[in-house]
């Protein structure tokens, strides 16, 4: 019985040593869906909306800024979890390399939301968006994703990361124009009813003892 031979990356026929996905059209087009190019674009249309928002109203900059790292961080937690769910698909299952990007991207959305300032978030979210434009790039030339991945990646990924480094430049300005408040151990800092109880509680003063 004649076997069929799958052909990914660059006409390199898929061998029993490879990672295969099952044979689909999509996966084996060189071009993206329109599906695909629909909704890929549709949800880094916000983080480019919000980055030229800020560029248009600063007053709104700080509120506007943590819109976009929640939004980005959420289609960074998705993007990670496609790539682990592509790994389904697989004969022989998930390679632990494959596991391990899934999850590094996932990390990286997680990262961004918990970090304690926008300015930290954002850096992780570029690292984020930066890594799966690599790495889904990389899996397709390998087979391990859809074909198109190659070149779709890194261009679908462009626009929100140059977004994300234009809102971190905003974010560090922002931080940089409105520093915190120095605390200050003087007599001046303290408030009035303060001054009397502890001027109170620190015994007579040098009239009293005359």
């Amino acid at each position: 019985m004649q076997s069929k031979t799958l052909w990914f990356g660059h006409g390199r026929p898929a061998t029993n040593a490879m990672v295969r996905l099952s044979y689909r059209w999509e996966d084996q087009a060189r071009r993206a869906p329109a599906s695909s190019l629909l909704l890929g674009a549709g949800a880094m249309l916000p983080i480019v909306a919000g980055a030229l928002a800020v560029l248009v109203s600063a007053g709104w900059a700080s509120w506007l800024i943590h819109v976009v790292i929640i939004w980005a961080a959420a289609v960074l937690c998705f993007l990670g979890g496609v790539r682990r769910g592509l790994s389904f698909r697989q004969f022989g299952g998930a390679t632990v390399g494959e596991v391990a990007a899934s999850l590094s991207v996932f990390a990286c959305g997680f990262g961004a939301i918990a970090a304690p300032q926008a300015a930290a978030s954002l850096a992780v979210l570029i690292l984020g968006y930066v890594s799966v434009a690599v790495l889904d790039s990389a899996a397709a030339r390998r087979g391990e994703a859809p074909r198109y991945f190659a070149y779709f990646r890194p261009l679908q990924m462009l626009l929100p990361t140059l977004s994300l480094f234009f809102l971190l430049t905003r974010a560090g300005a922002h931080h940089s124009a409105n520093p915190p408040a120095p605390q200050s151990d003087t007599l001046w800092s303290e408030p009035i009813a303060q001054v009397g109880t502890r001027r109170r509680d620190e015994g007579p003063s040098l009239r009293d003892l005359r």
